[in-house]
């Protein structure tokens, strides 16, 4: 399964962290469909890491904080595999605001 909109991965290939990082895929089916191989994401920190994240973040509970200062891409094939959560659509739409507040 290639990650969409919304899907938290943990992945060995975007890191040298033990363990792995999390992203959050935060591109939607317009940006998915116009670049196959691409996903705009944001780092997925847990509670040890979220002092040194930076300042604009965003909470998701139990499984950590997005960092939404710092969205990139990455290639669709290291976010492979199921997701270790999900977040939900007026969640992300939210965080999509929020990023696009940042860059326009």
């Amino acid at each position: 399964m290639i990650a969409r909109r919304g899907h938290i991965i943990l992945t060995q290939a975007a890191t040298v962290m033990p363990g792995g990082t999390m992203f959050l895929v935060v591109s939607g089916e317009n940006y998915n469909n116009d670049q196959p191989g691409l996903r705009l994401v944001v780092q997925v920190v847990g509670p040890q890491l979220r002092p040194a994240a930076g300042a604009y973040l965003y909470d998701l509970g139990t499984v950590g904080t997005a960092v939404l200062v710092a969205p990139t891409t990455l290639p669709s094939d290291w976010l492979t595999g199921d997701p270790i959560a999900v977040v939900d659509p007026d969640t992300m739409d939210d965080i999509a605001t929020r990023i696009a507040r940042l860059y326009l």
